[in-house]
């Protein structure tokens, strides 16, 4: 019996993709405004992706691959999530987060409460690189204090991300900070130079954004009486020591030397725990600090016998471990799953190519692209595919119109780096949302007091149409970055050939 032959795989029409997109996003929307589950919404949108990728051609096998390929790479991601459930398991264990909380009490005033927040974790981000590590020690701090002071919530989460993507977008440790210009083809420092004319802007108006808002709501008022109480309590809780501070201090001098991300959060949960045995009660044991790592700290495992504790506390404490990182990863591995479909059917590519052929003009070639990064980056959760694939598919269109490449790599953090905490279903989003505990939508959702996130994607477009800091081209330059792009791609096309 002779075997039937494969089906041929074919791109998809333009209205196919389009088509696509709009189910996809439509699915996950609504279903975000009933209330389903972020993982499920995922899901549903993977069923409708693979009936198109059928429709082109694929089989289950092709896309399994893909997406079995797309979930290898997303592994150190997991890891570092993981890991980062561990540390703040053993933090808490070891009294570490606690005395944080305890100085904040000390030192922010009411008034600068939101300003303070913003402020402290732009400098550990800065230090670290990682947006994250900023927020999982400086931000779980400030958004305890916010909560024991019965301040807004998401305010606060607001400022905490602002300052945390201002490091992630600036500090040469950061990662996108580097794949940003490697995408480009540009030096890591022209980038960051770049970046300044964009973020310095932002950063000043979202001070004064959170200072006079900080003023407006909390000018008169006081440190609660509550958090007299909860200190007592943390006092007869912990030994709280500066001792403690030696793995936060481990952790960002790790993170400044460069050293591997997975190490450095695994060797300081480790001396966390050490400490939390060595200068802690009887009932901080090993077999206490392991299943703090693990499963959570819970306060009344080591609180002293007939302690009623206080709600605030327990909030505070009862928290941690690396399971209750497993519905970021849930999130993770479900956004990525979908991701792959449409990529690997070529729905993405083919959704954002109409763009190109519009930007003629510099305000239009920073705007397309901003689009396309949004798009991209809405649809796969990260902003590493849209630095990849925008980063290689504008450059023609921004030399074109003679903008330098330093303006693109910076076009690629002014939306990619900046939008993540927006999507739910994304790497940052969805860890922003468990770390912090405050939703990004609704009445209560922290997208409407964002800075960063807003102010540098609208900064960048009002310098291309005043033509400040664009790094512009000559004619002979421009002529010669384009030889060298079409070099790369095996062409020869002229400017003018281009231009038709």
């Amino acid at each position: 019996m002779a075997k039937s032959k494969p089906k041929t795989k074919r791109e998809p029409t333009p209205f196919e993709a389009y088509l696509c997109v709009v189910l996809v996003f439509g699915l996950v929307i609504g279903a975000m405004f009933l209330g389903v589950a972020v993982q499920a919404t995922m899901l549903l949108a993977s069923i409708v992706a693979v009936l198109f990728a059928v429709r082109l051609g694929y089989t289950w096998n092709d896309l399994e691959k893909a997406i079995a390929d797309k979930l290898g790479q997303l592994a150190p991601t997991v890891c570092i999530l993981w890991l980062i459930g561990m540390f703040l398991g053993a933090i808490l264990f070891s009294g570490t987060l606690p005395l944080l909380v305890k100085y904040g009490f000390e030192m922010i005033s009411p008034k600068f409460l939101y300003v303070s927040a913003l402020l402290v974790c732009s400098v550990l981000s800065v230090m670290t690189g990682s947006s994250w590590t900023s927020v999982s020690t400086g931000g779980i701090a400030c958004m305890t204090i916010c909560q024991m002071m019965e301040a807004n919530d998401a305010l606060m989460a607001a400022a905490i991300i602002s300052g945390a993507i201002f490091g992630d977008k600036i500090s040469p440790m950061s990662e996108t900070t580097n794949l940003a210009p490697a995408c480009v083809g540009n030096s890591l420092w022209s980038h960051i130079h770049a970046q300044l004319y964009t973020t310095i802007p932002a950063y000043i108006i979202a001070v004064i954004f959170y200072t006079v808002l900080g003023l407006s709501s909390h000018g008169d008022a006081q440190i609660p009486e509550s958090a007299t109480e909860i200190i007592h309590q943390l006092d007869q809780i912990y030994n709280l020591t500066p001792v403690l501070l030696i793995p936060v201090i481990m952790l960002l001098i790790l993170a400044v030397t460069q050293k591997p991300t997975i190490p450095s959060l695994l060797a300081s949960s480790v001396v966390a725990m050490i400490i939390g045995v060595l200068t802690q009660g009887d009932k901080f044991t090993i077999t206490a600090s392991t299943v703090a790592a693990i499963k959570g700290f819970t306060v009344d495992s080591v609180a002293p016998e007939g302690m009623e504790i206080l709600g605030d506390v327990s909030y505070l404490l009862n928290r941690g471990g690396m399971i209750s990182m497993a519905n970021v990863v849930m999130i993770c591995y479900t956004g990525f799953a979908l991701t792959a479909i449409l990529i690997r059917c070529g729905i993405l590519d083919k959704a954002v190519e109409p763009l190109m052929h519009f930007a003629n003009t510099r305000v239009k070639a920073v705007f397309t692209a901003e689009v396309a990064i949004f798009v991209v980056h809405a649809v796969a959760g990260i902003s590493y595919l849209s630095s990849v694939f925008v980063g290689s598919a504008w450059k023609k269109c921004y030399v074109k119109n003679k903008i330098g490449l330093p303006a693109l790599s910076r076009t690629l953090e002014d939306v990619g780096t900046t939008v993540s905490c927006l999507f739910p279903w994304g790497q940052s989003g969805a860890f922003y949302m468990a770390t912090l505990g405050v939703s990004i939508y609704g009445a209560n959702g922290y997208f409407k007091y964002l800075t960063l996130s807003y102010l540098c994607p609208i900064i960048a477009l009002l310098l291309a149409a005043f033509n400040i800091g664009m790094f512009n081209l000559t004619d002979e330059q421009a002529a010669s970055e384009l030889a060298k792009i079409e070099a790369e791609e095996g062409g020869a096309k002229s400017m003018a050939e281009l231009d038709t």
